[in-house]
């Protein structure tokens, strides 16, 4: 599973860019649980980023505070509190965000669009899912 594989890699020193594919593992009991492994382990990896069919999802947390899309004009974000997030503050989405805190359950950002050349997203403390759509 995730975490077993995470715990092999840091055990050997392997901590720079890290790609996951199959986090949902087609079934919504592994999904949440993978999101919740990879708060976890998030902060011991460089980069991470996952990839699945539709999406590249992106962890951002207190000591990874900040994301930044380039030449994704047009395309969907959405933001998602992995349970809470403070301080989370965008530029250059159509709705953006300023100072916001957000929790899951509470406040979410579903399918908003990217509104110029470079947005960005960052967060104050806590921990947030980017998921941007592949560009068709």
């Amino acid at each position: 599973d995730l975490e077993k594989a995470l715990r092999h890699l840091i055990e050997r020193g392997l901590t720079d860019s890290l790609v996951i594919l199959g986090l949902h593992g087609k079934r919504t009991d592994h999904t949440l649980t993978n999101l919740s492994v990879l708060v976890r382990f998030r902060d011991q990896f460089k980069s991470v980023i996952s990839i699945d069919q539709y999406q590249s999802h992106y962890l951002l947390t207190e000591k990874h505070p900040s994301f930044t899309a380039r030449g994704q004009e047009g395309n969907r974000i959405s933001t998602t509190p992995l349970p809470a997030v403070s301080g989370v503050t965008t530029k250059g989405l159509f709705y953006p965000l300023e100072d916001e805190s957000m929790s899951f359950g509470h406040l979410e950002g579903l399918s908003n669009i990217i509104a110029a050349d470079i947005a960005t997203v960052s967060i104050s403390s806590g921990s947030l899912l980017i998921s941007l759509a592949h560009k068709s």
